[in-house]
């Protein structure tokens, strides 16, 4: 396991949609680390930790992230958004990129340090903004 260089450490991420882990459901915790071997987010749950995929972790309002592996709108792989909400009901969130443009995405589409630092293969189309975020040091 390799700390991302970029991770963001965001508490208040709501785990969902978990088959193994049932009972980690609608419980709220803390990002702490990225397993780049399995390409899984680790969260610490009040003490315990769990690998868990993009797609099990909702990410709070006012977050940023990058937006990844769109396949229509290609054009927004690699911008850094803003998570604004999220529809439970959709499973999407609205993000907000730049000065306004809008989108809603499914949760893999928003990574944490997006997806080079999440030991993902970005797609060609990825442009690279410069990171505000500054690298974490290795452990």
């Amino acid at each position: 396991m390799g700390v991302m260089r970029r991770l963001q450490v965001v508490s208040g991420v709501e785990l969902v949609g978990l088959v193994n882990q049932r009972e980690l459901n609608g419980r709220r915790g803390r990002v702490c680390d990225f397993d780049n071997r399995r390409g899984r987010y680790i969260i610490d749950v009040s003490g315990q930790r769990a690998a868990l995929q993009a797609a099990n972790v909702i990410i709070p309002s006012g977050t940023r992230a990058m937006v990844t592996g769109l396949v229509t709108e290609t054009q927004y792989n690699g911008l850094w958004a803003t998570i604004q909400g999220f529809d439970r009901q959709l499973l999407r969130y609205t993000v907000k990129i730049g000065q306004g443009k809008q989108l809603r995405l499914r949760l893999e589409n928003c990574l944490l340090g997006g997806p080079a630092a999440c030991g993902m293969r970005p797609s060609p189309t990825v442009r690279r903004p410069p990171s505000p975020l500054p690298p974490l040091a290795a452990r």
